[in-house]
């Protein structure tokens, strides 16, 4: 197989165009020192025209090349503009205006079209629209907006003067009033309240109910009746899987629980490897589910009431 190696001929339309940005490419870089001067505006004027007329052709074409091309040229022109336009002397071109003509623009700009010609003073003050004067001032002069209402962008309220509270020094008070001490058997609270107890209480349920068989793990802490009680059973449970002394494992896609082995649990109280404890989530919609999916009619842990 035999590559061609011979480069794509460039279209001749497409080299037309090219050498005519060229040429005005380099007609604008010469015409810089008339722009420094201010002395551009009709060299522009061409120089723009032209790249125009030339536009119109390129909006044909779909090479990127050609399009490349516009735009550096057309930014060529506008740089040169823009030097051109800072650096005009008005005075000195015969273009500016006087005071009586841009007073007679200034008044047709703001002027309400009105039926009849206001006859005092205060009339023709009202047929201006001043609000369109602020704005037009506002969006050309890069000034903030100025607001009377508090939603405004800068506006602020200043805080009103009050009296400062006098803070009154009780310490020489002859009733003085202490925090409680709290001693450790306040806050020991009762058996059922504690979460160590009751985790001893579920694995001995496990043992005595179940005979140590078995058991599907939905049915094991699932209160059909309390959906509260559901929610503590699993916590509890989550104890007795994280110190290895039940074992959760899947059976036909099933979890299920069974007591471990005296080895299974010596081996997860010596191991170096740290033990991570797994807290289920379990939502009211999940456990009205389980319920009617296992059959779940009544609690096997005891239910401890309400």
């Amino acid at each position: 197989m035999v590559l061609n190696s011979t480069p794509e001929k460039v279209p001749d339309k497409e080299k037309s165009l090219v050498d005519r940005y060229e040429t005005l490419r380099k007609s604008i870089r010469n015409d810089d020192a008339s722009a420094h001067k201010g002395e551009a505006d009709a060299i522009i004027v061409e120089h723009l025209t032209e790249l125009e007329h030339i536009y119109e052709l390129v909006r044909r074409q779909h090479s990127t090349k050609i399009h490349l091309k516009d735009a550096e040229v057309f930014m060529d022109a506008s740089e040169i503009a823009a030097t051109n336009a800072k650096n005009i002397k008005f005075g000195d071109v015969g273009a500016s205006i006087s005071s009586d003509e841009m007073a007679g623009k200034l008044d047709e700009f703001l002027r309400f079209d009105l039926t009849s010609e206001p006859e005092t003073p205060e009339e023709t003050f009202n047929t201006r629209n001043w609000a369109k004067l602020a704005a037009l001032y506002y969006s050309t002069s890069g000034k903030p907006m100025l607001v009377d209402s508090l939603f405004g962008p800068l506006e602020t309220e200043r805080r009103k003067p009050t009296a400062r509270t006098r803070n009154v020094d009780d310490s020489t008070s002859t009733n003085l009033t202490t925090a409680t001490q709290l001693q450790s058997s306040d806050i020991a609270g009762g058996e059922e309240q504690n979460t160590a107890h009751m985790v001893k209480r579920v694995y001995q349920t496990f043992l005595e109910k179940n005979n140590g068989s078995d058991i599907n793990f939905f049915t094991f802490f699932i209160n059909p009746d309390s959906f509260a009680q559901s929610v503590e059973n699993l916590f509890f449970t989550s104890f007795l899987i994280r110190d290895a002394r039940l074992r959760l494992y899947l059976k036909n896609n099933i979890p299920m629980l069974r007591k471990t082995e005296p080895d299974e649990q010596y081996e997860a109280q010596t191991t170096n490897l740290q033990a991570g404890h797994y807290i289920s989530t379990l939502t009211y919609g999940s456990w009205q589910s389980a319920i009617e999916k296992f059959d779940v009619t009544d609690s096997f842990l005891p239910d401890r009431g309400n």
